[in-house]
């Protein structure tokens, strides 16, 4: 042995197997470790658990901030029904607020006067008490009783009749049928008046000359007795009209009821978080809890009752308690106005999880991975044992048959002693000039032929068999088994049934057989026919006469680009399927767009939006393994049609779909500046026989899923919707129509009368378009196809200057009269377009009245931009459909407009309807002292005018005093005289 060697440490190769996978298996998983966290996705599946916690938070904070401001503190309305109630009675008796000192039968009356009130602010606010106490210098010296009145529900959620409520303070008239409750007293004991009622009336004394809604307070945690259940309140001070302060008034909800406004289960569904409501103390880390629903406990506060936070954030606002693994997310309550004389006391919602639920997912991801890499190194050691076993088994029993025949058996030209192996280099030899010659007779015929032939003599019973020389090429043989014209006949016989050409040695037969050479086909006809104990086979090659065909067959059916079906050939296939199928129970027809192709060929050229097709292409066409009956094309350039057959239902289809989406997203262009553009399409997708019958149905109901997906949802898919379909046909088949309705301005405009409530004269006119399309009908067809094509702008812009127009035809009609033109939404119209407009239509600008239409949510910045538009070119403002919609109290509060238009809904039947009487009083209430002039739309009948023109109301529009026309007309003579007559 050699020196070298002799020391050499010998390892098997089935122990270097398992070494090597392992390796690779190590190496693999600590590379996908390190691609993921350079990657950022760690941290950006940190930040996307943190903002789930931030929206659920942020959204709770909006639902009690709601409760606090717009409804259980929305009571300033009570203090002048109150007040004059108490003038009332006040006058009635000529006394006055010091007689209340004194006289206790006058202190009763007031109490049962306002006990009422009371009953209407508890129902209103939906709060569980409402209250009223007067002052304590109000009553006798000796008594130690301060007279008042309070009233509790039992169930606020439930404002049916008086059977749900209790008195707990003060005297009721018998006729309220209000049952006392257990701790009743006739009066407030001034030792159980919580301290918020000296905070109130101190307040309201220190700033005599502010607004009463500036000093209502919410209070902290109290109890009205011991036993009671604890409440926060919001409370108003009691003023009259000389400015004197004696008492005050509010409503209290209890700390449970609050919490039952904050379900921590939406943040945790196991049930580990909590919402906890908290004032500031002022430094913005340390805060003192006041209502706690979900898993809140005192663990969660410091030393002095406070919940104290870090100061370092770590992801999307989330900060964590001091000393613990919970995180919170803190939301400011804005339950103050900015000009209350508390604003300075800060509440705050808090959502608290522990830190292990916040980032559940990701630490679910890391030992997901870490699992992943185990499994994959203990599955890569036993897979090496079992393979390596399997494969060194040949070299094994080589080894074994080598050392077996060692010292008896020559390889060489020299005896083996085996008599088998004798016997056939005997006849080997016995034979070898006759098959020489006769190989040689046999191969010149056929090269004088020049044919791609060769030709095989087999006999059974012999060992060796003779062959022209061209088989072994022809069939890609082992040249090596081939030696002057013969072949062993085991592995004839062996390559022929692994080939799967076995068939030829049992009869005469002809078989085309088609060979795999990597890259390369190759189509061979092989024949053979059986005589007097003897097979003769024939192999003629014949790729060129197939190619040539397949190259006609392609031409004519297959994408040159992409070798897929093209639209002819696809079409002619889903008929004839369908016509020899018709028993066929379930078919899907798929329709792909790609996404960004058109960017691709602009920014870097055809060639790489060619690479970017047949990449797409091939991961259509990877369809074929699952459903080898399915038809795949290309039928357009950047559009793909696939039908799959006999599919076993939509859920299959559709995770088959998903599968085909991040292949596509998997799926990478790298681009000559070296970016990674990743595969994307659009899909949709129909079923037979639900969708449509046959090709052409199926083909046009998937293809409007997928322009669906493509204007919704990109790089995804969707299955067809017949409502959608015909819901949104108008968008798909309008396109075209909406274009030449801008471009030939195809609208017109009727004006509807708005009258005076006064003397019946007609006041303004509003514009109201109507498309004169034949295709598109209705102003909602247009609005709606404009937002789907983003050209809401345009309609903006035709909507004025068609109005315009119309409003300057017309002016001799128009005489003085206002002209009400409706704005889109989110939709501005810039300075210069305005101008434009109104310095062609000059007689417009001071008749022009902006409509603010609020059937959706407008943002703050668009609104503060448009009125400052109108203000600054000299237009008045209206705010539309006031009561319905978008358009509510903050709109109007925000917007400050110069006409309010109350919606028809509150409008029609209001003669017979006390509550739409009472919302339009508070309307009217409001609006009067600021100028703001009030018109009602609906007006439909004359007792509905009747009533609003009683009420106060300003101006009037409905179809009872004048129809939408074409042109500007005053109202009848008629109705003018029924208004004056009111």
């Amino acid at each position: 042995m050699d020196r070298k060697t002799k020391g050499l440490k010998k390892v098997s190769i089935q122990k270097k197997q398992i070494l090597i996978l392992i390796g690779l298996v190590v190496f693999q998983g600590l590379l996908y470790l390190v691609i993921l966290k350079a990657s950022g996705i760690f941290s950006y599946l940190a930040e996307s658990e943190s903002e789930r916690m931030v929206t659920t938070t942020r959204s709770r904070k909006d639902v009690i901030e709601r409760m606090m401001t717009s409804q259980w503190s929305n009571i300033e309305s009570f203090a002048g029904q109150i007040n004059a109630q108490v003038k009332e009675i006040l006058d009635s008796r000529g006394q006055d607020l010091n007689d209340l000192k004194s006289d206790r039968e006058l202190n009763l009356l007031l109490t049962g006067t306002l006990s009422g009130t009371m009953i209407d602010l508890l129902r209103q606010s939906g709060a569980n008490d409402a209250y009223f106490i007067l002052e304590e210098d109000g009553i006798p010296a000796h008594d130690f009783y301060v007279t008042g009145l309070r009233v509790r529900s039992s169930d606020p959620k439930v404002n049916y009749d008086a059977k749900d409520l209790l008195l707990e303070n003060g005297v009721l008239p018998r006729e309220y049928y209000i049952t006392p409750d257990t701790f009743w007293e006739n009066s407030f004991r001034i030792e159980d008046i919580p301290g918020f009622y000296t905070t109130v009336l101190d307040t309201a004394k220190n700033f005599p000359d502010s607004d009463i809604k500036d000093l209502g307070y919410w209070s902290d945690v109290f109890q009205w007795y011991p036993e009671d259940m604890e409440m926060i309140s919001f409370s108003m001070p009691l003023i009259n009209e000389e400015g004197t302060i004696y008492g005050i008034f509010g409503i209290a909800v209890s700390t449970d009821y609050v919490a039952s406004f904050m379900p921590d289960r939406e943040l945790d569904s196991e049930g580990g978080a909590a919402y906890v409501i908290v004032r500031d103390d002022g430094t913005g880390q340390n805060y003192k809890p006041v209502i706690s629903s979900g898993n809140y406990s005192s663990d969660m506060e410091n030393l002095n009752g406070e919940i104290s936070m870090e100061e370092d954030i770590l992801f999307s606002k989330i900060r964590k308690i001091q000393d613990t693994n919970l995180c919170t997310v803190t939301h400011f309550l804005n339950v103050y106005k900015y000009s209350s004389r508390y604003f300075s006391d800060r509440w705050y919602i808090i959502g608290i999880l522990p830190e292990n639920i916040v980032f559940r997912t990701l630490k679910q991801l890391r030992f997901l991975i870490g699992a992943a890499l185990l499994s994959s190194i203990v599955i890569a050691g036993i897979a090496a044992i079992v393979t390596g076993n399997h494969m060194t088994y040949p070299l094994r029993k080589l080894v074994q048959d080598i050392r077996q025949q060692e010292g008896n058996e020559n390889f060489k030209n020299t005896p083996s002693g085996i008599l088998e192996i004798d016997e056939v280099r005997d006849a080997i030899c016995s034979m070898d000039a006759s098959i020489r010659e006769n190989t040689s007779r046999l191969s010149r015929i056929i090269q004088l032929m020049q044919l791609s032939m060769g030709a095989v003599e087999y006999t059974a019973n012999e060992n060796r068999i003779y062959c022209v020389g061209k088989i072994v090429p022809l069939l890609q043989m082992d040249k090596s088994e081939y030696n002057e014209g013969r072949m062993s006949r085991e592995y004839f016989e062996n390559f022929l049934i692994k080939a799967g050409l076995g068939k030829v040695l049992e009869e005469n037969c002809e078989i085309e057989y088609e060979m795999n050479l990597g890259e390369e086909k190759r189509w061979i006809h092989v024949e053979s026919w059986h005589s007097e104990g003897k097979i003769f086979i024939i192999v003629l090659d014949q790729t060129e006469i197939v190619l040539e065909k397949q190259k006609i067959e392609q031409e004519r059916d297959y994408d040159s680009l992409t070798n897929l079906l093209n639209r002819r050939a696809f079409d002619r296939m889903a008929e004839e399927y369908f016509k020899y199928h018709p028993h066929m129970s379930c078919g899907a027809m798929i329709m792909w767009d790609l996404d960004n192709l058109k960017y691709m060929n602009d920014c870097y050229g055809h060639d790489y939006g060619d690479a970017y097709i047949r990449k797409a292409a091939v991961i259509f066409q990877s369809l074929l393994e699952r459903y080898p009956q399915a038809l795949v094309s290309r039928i357009s350039g950047d559009e793909f049609l696939a039908f799959i057959p006999d599919c076993s239902g939509e859920k299959e289809i559709l995770d088959m779909m998903d599968i085909i989406r991040r292949k596509l997203r998997d799926t990478k262009i790298v681009t000559p500046d070296g970016d990674m553009i990743a595969l994307k399409a659009s899909g949709g997708v129909a079923f037979y026989p639900g969708d449509g019958k046959n090709p052409e149905e199926l083909k046009k109901c998937a293809d409007f899923a997928m322009y669906d997906t493509k204007t919704s949802n990109k790089g995804f898919f969707k299955m067809f919707n017949r409502d959608r379909y015909n819901q949104d046909s108008v968008l798909l088949t309008g396109v075209e129509a909406f274009d030449k309705l801008i471009a030939e301005r195809q609208v017109t405009y009727y004006f509807q009368p708005i009258v005076s409530a006064e003397n019946g004269d007609v006041f303004a006119y509003e514009a109201l378009m109507r498309p004169t399309s034949k295709t598109i009908t209705t102003v909602s067809d247009v609005i709606r196809i404009a937002s789907d094509q983003a050209r809401l702008a345009e309609i903006e812009v035709l909507t004025f200057e068609m109005a315009f127009a119309h409003c300057h035809r017309q002016r001799s009609a128009f005489g003085n009269a206002k002209l009400f033109v409706n704005s889109i939404p989110n939709q501005v119209l810039s300075n210069e377009i305005i101008e434009q407009l109104l310095s062609k239509y000059p007689d417009c600008q001071e008749r022009l009245v902006v409509e603010m239409i609020e059937n959706e949510p407008i943002h703050r910045d668009i609104l503060i931009e448009k009125q400052y538009t109108c203000r600054q070119n000299h237009v008045q403002i209206a705010l539309d459909d006031f009561g319905s919609g978008y358009s509510t109290e903050e709109i109007l509060l925000a917007m400050q407009p110069d006409y309010v238009k109350v919606d028809q809904a509150l409008i029609r039947g209001i003669y017979m309807d006390e509550d739409k009487k009472r919302l339009l009083k508070n309307l009217l209430s409001y609006a009067k002292p600021k100028g703001i002039r009030v018109i009602t739309e609906g007006i439909e009948n004359a007792e509905d005018m009747r009533t609003v023109i009683d009420l106060g109301v300003d101006y009037m529009q409905g179809n009872y005093l004048g129809k939408p026309s074409a042109k500007a007309q005053e109202i009848s003579e008629k109705i003018q005289k029924q208004i004056k007559e009111c």
